[in-house]
């Protein structure tokens, strides 16, 4: 018994580390950029990279390996060409490097002549060294001279998205790796509230904005989420998918969630798909249903059995955490899309109807209300004090991430009564 009952602490604090990191970075990310589901890493964006480069040029690859010709300036000094050779080391970091996945057939048809494409080298200060990061057709060189000089996505205020939409919407899945991947990118960097403010398929009969005619809609997106080498990109298109609000995509939404609905007691069916996937397909949905589907999404996302029963393996009570997890950012995401709709983009669901959700889910899951906290506090729901209180002091099994949540929630709550709480929870050495 004691051993069963360490394994399950043991289980739950190593589970919810990742959930405290992903916590404590709402907490402290700015709120004014970023869609938070699909959004990559601000410092690893071709854009942010360009930006701290201190040169960058379009070079002709020679003969040995490694060795390369300047041929355009792209930021900074253009090389004596007449020097010897920059020698440019590949960089082969996954998370920055553009890979083409099309099949070799795709290729084939596609594919460019050697004397079209130059190699991309940046010069940094830091390493004293160029770094061969990708290759670019050459007709491309304007294009990249006009993104090195680019703010990085999170200096971007909301005025300046239209105009960086714009640039980069038609070159989503190009036909050059490096172009699709910096498209993807930046258009996964935009905010989702200005998203569907700006992308959003027109009413009938309202013509369409110029943003608008540029946004990818259901075929091409439906087409491009059946594509397993595009998986990274699913989230993107997935939220996309919804913001173009065609009824008929209902069906393949709700379809491919249905791979991943957490069964209640026996092990779940496998899927390849991320929880960034589930949320994106979460968000999609309601984006199109509205509030109609919220019954769906607790009864299947956020209802799991904790602590651990005897009934239920890890691996399904992981999964169904994490789909609990993937159900919340979608809701909070849609809520705040909504806090910052205007007259033109009406919210697919209401902040208010989300916390009525969020108030079930601390009710049935009073040690996993954590999860639902950071929203609540961001939103000045100030009211669960006493529920979070009451469970910090019941003594029951709470995960780290999960109690160091409602603690900090209890520690920003204005209310006098709030704050006697936490002076109430330090002299039972609750927290």
């Amino acid at each position: 018994m004691f051993y069963h009952c360490a394994v399950t602490k043991r289980f739950w604090t190593q589970c919810f580390c990742l959930v405290g990191l992903v916590l404590a970075w709402f907490w402290a990310a700015p709120s004014a950029w970023a869609c938070a589901i699909c959004a990559p890493a601000g410092e690893t964006t071709w854009v942010s990279r360009l930006a701290v480069a201190r040169q960058v040029v379009l070079a002709r690859s020679l003969g040995p390996p490694g060795e390369f010709v300047p041929v355009v300036a792209v930021k900074g000094p253009l090389p004596d060409a007449a020097a010897e050779p920059l020698r440019g080391v590949v960089d082969d970091r996954p998370a920055l490097r553009a890979v083409d996945k099309r099949s070799p057939a795709t290729l084939l048809a596609g594919a460019q002549p050697a004397s079209d494409r130059l190699a991309v080298l940046s010069y940094s200060a830091l390493t004293q060294r160029w770094m061969h990061i990708g290759e670019l057709p050459r007709q491309r060189a304007a294009w990249l001279q006009k993104i090195a000089v680019l703010q990085p996505a999170a200096q971007v205020e909301a005025a300046g998205w239209p105009a960086r939409l714009q640039l980069f919407l038609p070159d989503l899945e190009n036909e050059s790796p490096l172009v699709a991947q910096v498209a993807f990118e930046e258009v996964a960097s935009a905010p989702y509230a200005l998203m569907r403010q700006q992308l959003r398929a027109p009413g009938p009969g309202i013509k369409p904005s110029p943003l608008q005619l540029l946004a990818p809609r259901s075929m091409q997106l439906l087409t491009w989420l059946h594509n397993n080498d595009l998986a990274a990109r699913h989230s993107l298109y997935y939220l996309l998918l919804g913001v173009a609000a065609d009824p008929r995509s209902v069906d393949f939404l709700t379809q491919r969630l249905s791979q991943v609905v957490p069964a209640p007691i026996a092990g779940t069916p496998a899927a390849a798909l991320s929880p960034a996937d589930v949320s994106g397909l979460l968000a999609a949905l309601i984006e199109i249903r509205g509030a109609a589907v919220l019954p769906w999404v607790e009864q299947h996302f956020l209802s799991h059995a904790v602590p651990i029963s005897a009934q239920m393996t890890q691996d399904a009570q992981r999964t169904s955490m994490a789909m609990a997890q993937a159900a919340v950012l979608a809701l909070g995401v849609q809520a705040a899309a909504g806090e910052a709709s205007g007259p033109v983009s009406q919210p697919a669901i209401s902040t208010q109807q989300v916390v009525q959700a969020y108030a079930s889910y601390v009710r049935r899951h009073p040690e996993m209300a954590g999860l639902v906290a950071s929203d609540l506090a961001s939103w000045g729901q100030w009211q669960f004090a006493e529920s979070f209180a009451q469970t910090l002091q019941s003594g029951r099994f709470i995960p780290f991430a999960s109690r160091y949540a409602m603690v900090f929630y209890l520690l920003r709550n204005p209310r006098a009564e709030a704050k006697a709480l936490v002076e109430k929870l330090r002299l039972a050495k609750a927290i």
